[in-house]
Formats: structure tokens, C-alpha cells, sequence
């Protein structure tokens, strides 16, 4: 069986090997002089990661058929090999003094040292201070009533640092094997297409927090309300550069970013009480508008993935996308003769990827042993890109390409251009090839804004169904202290905008570390629905 006579297939190993250390040490003083309480607590954390994976195949093909082993090849074999490290230190400090168990203040501090950063960087620090009165405690009288039980307000000033580096080396410049090398004896290398930065630094944000606390009827009803403004600086972007400088991407620190919201929680506990039977449920509701303040010195826009960009004045991060030409109302203009629109040169800003709105409920209603507990919350405000719709489109396997039957027809709220500025419905000029070619070839099937639909939901996150069994009452409870069975059922239920026919809208094409979000393609995996059963015992 010679080297000229290969049998198809291949055969390829991989491992990889990671070694996560860490180490926490903290020390704790809670001590009270008379009136004061004071409580301090220093301490250092360490975290030490060590990844390596490795491969190698053969791909030529097989000598001998059914032997996968990596020397039993036809041709070079494919090897990699990959090493990184990262190590951290931080050190901390809290101290909070306290007054007749009313008033406190309170103040912290961190330090942290990461290898990802250059020597020159990887130092930060971030403090924080706030204080809080319970109003309640401090003049009783304001509760000797049955409405009011409980009053607390709060405030207070906070820094954090962050680094937001997937890459480890992301400031060193970075070479990989150049495709078709080692050739013999010659070995052939290749500068990474992101250019590095050595002057990356971590990115702080400056927090600022108004809040109150208030409880009413007995501590039956509890209402939390917190307003804030946080301001971010030294964001990491990866930022697309054109192609002449001999990379695609850059990583820079830029931009400030202003954040202001607002979040609304309400509990009742219980809602109903009728002896046996309790039922207890909270709201929570959140608002969130993130803006671009600035990005860099004559720089007012850059792009950061897919449809995702950075835009001074605007929402983060703003959704662009390509887009046919359109009145300044949105009506599509198509051509007089044709029916069909032409795709505008400009892109389009249409939203922004962040929701505005976060509103969760959750119940749980209780009865001899029995708990029914539900988990739901909307997300609106934003938009995303599913190009995904485009994929299935062309295919032809989507509803939305079927939706004329295929036939000629009319787009929807088009009109004609019968002088600058002056436009007609258009209610007679059919799109004559409706079929395959439209769904392929068509400027308003490739261009984005075909596919870009809010981003809003409503989510049946979570339904559990659990019951408590009696073993002390059952078995004497000499062996089993408790015993619990429970059916669980998550993402039961998502109700979209009628326009979203394609997927769920917290699917996104990045990572989780990256800052850009709105967009999805046919690469995600579709939405789970988990049912699981669970036994819990306590001896």
C-alpha cells in the first residue's frame, strides 16, 4: 500500500489544559465604643490563570484505512500550539462607622495590578464613600402610624476600574504562522492584523447614587428607589482602521460615556395572606440611557462590529445599517417602471442595541408545603439587525419570502418620485419577478434595514412547581431533615413585535466581553427551552 494511493479521510488531536489559581485573605475588626460602632476589613486577592492548548492533524488523507493516528498520513501534518498566562493581585480596604445603629458612613478602597497591561498601566486604584440615615430610627414618631413602618435614604460617590482585554496580549505585538510555512527549511511568520497598544489603560467609571428605602403597612409593603449617573472614561474599543496601514483593527482607549437611570423596586410580602394559602410577588423596573459624550480628539464616529458603532450625541452603541432610498417620512421610493427600490449609498442610523427598559415580575403563592413560583421580564427600547433574515431568505424557506405567494405585487407603503421632493403612492407598479431573483438579486433583500426590527420582548423566564415533603412527620426525620422534589420549566414562553419573525433578540453575534450588541446572523444557536426535575435531601 504505497504513499501514491491515500484513502479519504483525516485524523486530528487537540487538547487544551487550563490551571485557574486563586487566593483570598481578609481580616475583619467589628469593635463599639459607647454610641459607635466601627467595623474595618483589609485584605488581598490573587488570581493566576494558565491556558494551553494544542493540535495536530493530518488532512492529506489515510495510508492505511481505518488507522487514525497522526503519523499514518499522506503530506505534512497541520500542528499549533498556544500558551497564555495571566496573573492579578488587588488589595483592599473597607471602613464603616456607625452612630446609635442610625447613621453611618462608610468608605473603601482597591488596588489592582494585572499582567495584561504593560508595566507602565497595570497599577490602578478606585475608591469609593457613602453614607445612609434610617430616618425611622432617628425620629421614631414618623412611623408611630400604620402606614409608614420604615424610612431610609442614602447616597453616595464610587469608582471601579476595569480591563476589558480578551486578548491577554493585547499591547504586545502578536506573530502567527504565515499560511504555507515552515516551506523546508525556511520558516515564515505574520504580524497580527490588529495592532497593538502598549499605552492601553484600565477603564474607570465614576459612579454618583441617590436612593430610598420605605416600607408600609407592617413591612408588608417595601419600595426601593435609586437615581445615578455613572460617567465611563479609557473605554477599550476595538476600532476598524483602513486596511493601508497594514492592519484591520485597533485597540484604543477612547470616549466618555454618560450613563443615567433609573430603577423602581416593589415588594410585597405577602400579597394575600388567608392563613394557609400566602402569596407574595415583586416588581422591578429599570431605566437606562447610555450616551456618547466624546471619543477622541477629532473623532466623532467609529465602528466597532457589525452594524455597531460609537457615535458622539447618541445612544450606545448606534445601530447603522445600509438601507434603499426613502422619503424623509420612511416611504420607500421605487423605480416608476420597475416597481423595484435602489439601495441609498449613505448608511442609515435606525436605534441603538441597549434596552431603555428592564421590567421584571416574579409571584411565588404558597400552600401546605406546596410553592408555585413564576419569573417574567420585558426588555424595549432597542433595536437589532437579523441577518439571519437575509440567509433565509435567499434560501427561499422563510415565511416572509412566501408572503406574496411568490406573485407579483406592490411593496408596501412605496411610492414615486414624479419631481424633486414630490412624491405619489404607489399603487399599480408591480415588482414583476417576485420569485427567486427578487429574494437574491434585489437591492431592498440586501440591504440591512430589510431585517432591522425592534429588539423588544417578553419573556417567561422561569416556572417552578416545588413541594416540601413532611419526613419529620412521615419518618420521624431521624436519617432525612428535609426533602424536597421540584419540576423547573425556563424560557417557556417569548412574545416578540410582530416585525421580529426571526429570533430571539438577546442573541448576539460577539462575544460576551465585547461592547457591541444588535445584531445577530444564522451562527447562533436558536433559543433553549430547558424542563428539568430536581430531588433536594438534607441529613
Amino acid at each position: 500500500m504505497g504513499v501514491g494511493s491515500p484513502y479519504a479521510g483525516n485524523s486530528s488531536d487537540q487538547m487544551r489544559n487550563s490551571i485557574i489559581l486563586t487566593n483570598d485573605f481578609t481580616a475583619t475588626v467589628d469593635h463599639k465604643i459607647g454610641l459607635v460602632s466601627l467595623k474595618a476589613v483589609v485584605g488581598n486577592s490573587i488570581y493566576s490563570n494558565y491556558y494551553e492548548s494544542s493540535y495536530d492533524a493530518a488532512n492529506g488523507g489515510l495510508v492505511v484505512p481505518g488507522l487514525y493516528n497522526i503519523s499514518n498520513r499522506i503530506g505534512e501534518a497541520a500542528v499549533s500550539q498556544s500558551t497564555q498566562k495571566r496573573n492579578s493581585i488587588g488589595v483592599f480596604a473597607d471602613f464603616t462607622v456607625g452612630y446609635k445603629d442610625y447613621a453611618f458612613i462608610h468608605f473603601s478602597g482597591r488596588n489592582d495590578w494585572d499582567s495584561r497591561l504593560t508595566k507602565a498601566n497595570r497599577s490602578f486604584f478606585y475608591p469609593a464613600a457613602d453614607a445612609s440615615l434610617i430616618l425611622s430610627q432617628m425620629f421614631p414618631s414618623i412611623i408611630g402610624n400604620n402606614v409608614l413602618s420604615f424610612l431610609k435614604v442614602r447616597g453616595g460617590w464610587s469608582q471601579t476600574g476595569q480591563i476589558s482585554l480578551g486578548d491577554w496580549y493585547g499591547t504586545l505585538p502578536q506573530y502567527y504562522p504565515a499560511g504555507g510555512f515552515p516551506y523546508g527549511s525556511t520558516a515564515g511568520f505574520s504580524l497580527s492584523t490588529t495592532l497593538s497598544n502598549p499605552l492601553i489603560k484600565p477603564e474607570k467609571t465614576n459612579e454618583t447614587e441617590l436612593g430610598v428605602e420605605m416600607s408600609f403597612l407592617k413591612n408588608k409593603i417595601h419600595l426601593e428607589t435609586n437615581v445615578y449617573q455613572t460617567k465611563t472614561l479609557d473605554q477599550t474599543i476595538p476600532a476598524q482602521i483602513s486596511a493601508s496601514t497594514g492592519y484591520y483593527s485597533a485597540l484604543i482607549n477612547a470616549g466618555e460615556l454618560d450613563n443615567k437611570g433609573l430603577e423602581v423596586d416593589l415588594k410585597f410580602t405577602p400579597l394575600l395572606n388567608l392563613g394557609q394559602v400566602t402569596w407574595n410577588a415583586s416588581v422591578n423596573y429599570s431605566y437606562l440611557e447610555s450616551k456618547v459624550v466624546s471619543i477622541f480628539p477629532g473623532l466623532d464616529e467609529i465602528q466597532i462590529a457589525d452594524a455597531s458603532y460609537v457615535k458622539v450625541g447618541q445612544q450606545f452603541p448606534a445601530i447603522k445599517v445600509s438601507d434603499v432610498k426613502r422619503t424623509p417620512t420612511g416611504q420607500i421610493i421605487v423605480d416608476p417602471n420597475t416597481g423595484q427600490p435602489v439601495k441609498d449609498p449613505a448608511l442609515q442610523q435606525v436605534g441603538h442595541g441597549n434596552p431603555n427598559h428592564i421590567l421584571g415580575i416574579s409571584t411565588d403563592l404558597n400552600y401546605k408545603g406546596f410553592r408555585l413560583s413564576a419569573t417574567a421580564e420585558y426588555r424595549g427600547g432597542n433595536v437589532i439587525v437579523n441577518a439571519v433574515g437575509n440567509a433565509l431568505d435567499f434560501t427561499g424557506v422563510s415565511e416572509h419570502s412566501a408572503q406574496n405567494g411568490r406573485q407579483p405585487f406592490v411593496i408596501p407603503n412605496s411610492v414615486i418620485q414624479t419631481s424633486p421632493g414630490v412624491y405619489t403612492p404607489n399603487t399599480s407598479v408591480l415588482i414583476r419577478d417576485a420569485s427567486r431573483n427578487f429574494w437574491v438579486n434585489s437591492d431592498y433583500h440586501n440591504v440591512q434595514r430589510t431585517y432591522t426590527t425592534s429588539a423588544a420582548f417578553w419573556k417567561l423566564r422561569e416556572v417552578a412547581l416545588s413541594y416540601d415533603i413532611p419526613v419529620k412527620k412521615l419518618f420521624g426525620g431521624n436519617t432525612i431533615q428535609d426533602a424536597q422534589v421540584a419540576l423547573i420549566g425556563r424560557n417557556l414562553i417569548m412574545l416578540r413585535p410582530k416585525s421580529n419573525v426571526w429570533t430571539d433578540p438577546e442573541f448576539n453575534t460577539q462575544a460576551p466581553t465585547n461592547n457591541a450588541v444588535g445584531y445577530t446572523t444564522e451562527d447562533q444557536t436558536p433559543p433553549t427551552r430547558v424542563y428539568g426535575f430536581s430531588v433536594k435531601l438534607t441529613f
